[in-house]
C-alpha cells in the first residue's frame, strides 16, 4: 500500500487533476491613466466623427466641408483600432458624445454660412489642442505598452489635423 502511495505522489496524481478544467484565465486590468487614455480618446474620436459629418453636409467653405470629411475619415479609422484594442484590454468605450459635444451640435446644427464654419474650425482647434494633452500624458505616463504604441501611432494624425485646423481658421479670418 506504501509502494502505491508512494507511487501516485511521485507520479503528481491528484484527484482534483481529473475534471479537465483549464485554470482561471488572469484578467488584465489597465492603469487609471490607460484607461483614462481609452476612454477620452474614445469621445475625442466620437466628436471628430459626429461634427465632422455635420461639417461635411453642412459647411459653406469648400475647405471647411473637405476638413470635415476628412475627420470623419481618419477618426473612424481610429475609434476602430481603439475599440479593438479596448476589447482586447476588456475596456468598455463610450458610445456616445460627452455633454460638452452634444451641446456643440446643437449650436451647430441651427447656424449657417460663415458662423457654422467659424463655431466648428474654432471647435477643431480647441478639440485637437486637448487631443495632444491626453496622447501625450499617454505616451509618457501610460503603463500598457499597447495603448502607449496607439497613442505614439495617432499623435502624428493629431498635430497634422490641429495644423490644418489652425490654418482653417487664419483663412476664414481674412
Amino acid at each position: 500500500m506504501l509502494l502505491i502511495l508512494a507511487l501516485a505522489s511521485s507520479l503528481g496524481c491528484k484527484k482534483d487533476d481529473d475534471d479537465n478544467t483549464p485554470p482561471p484565465q488572469q484578467v488584465q486590468t489597465l492603469s487609471v491613466t490607460d484607461t483614462v487614455f481609452i476612454n477620452n480618446a474614445s469621445l475625442s474620436n466620437l466628436a471628430e466623427i459626429d461634427l465632422g459629418q455635420l461639417a461635411a453636409t453642412k459647411a459653406s467653405n469648400d475647405s471647411i466641408k473637405a476638413f470635415g470629411a476628412f475627420m470623419v475619415n481618419e477618426h473612424t479609422l481610429a475609434q476602430n483600432e481603439l475599440n479593438a484594442l479596448a476589447a482586447q484590454k476588456n475596456v468598455s468605450v463610450p458610445q456616445e458624445l460627452d455633454s460638452l459635444h452634444k451641446a456643440i451640435k446643437q449650436q451647430l446644427e441651427v447656424l449657417n454660412g460663415y458662423q457654422f464654419d467659424s463655431l466648428y474650425i474654432s471647435t477643431q482647434v480647441t478639440d485637437h489642442q486637448k487631443a495632444q494633452q491626453i496622447f501625450n500624458t499617454e505616451i509618457n505616463s501610460g503603463q500598457d505598452q499597447d495603448v502607449i504604441n496607439y497613442a505614439n501611432k495617432y499623435l502624428p494624425h493629431i498635430n497634422e489635423h490641429l495644423q490644418k485646423a489652425t490654418q482653417l481658421k487664419a483663412d476664414l479670418v481674412k
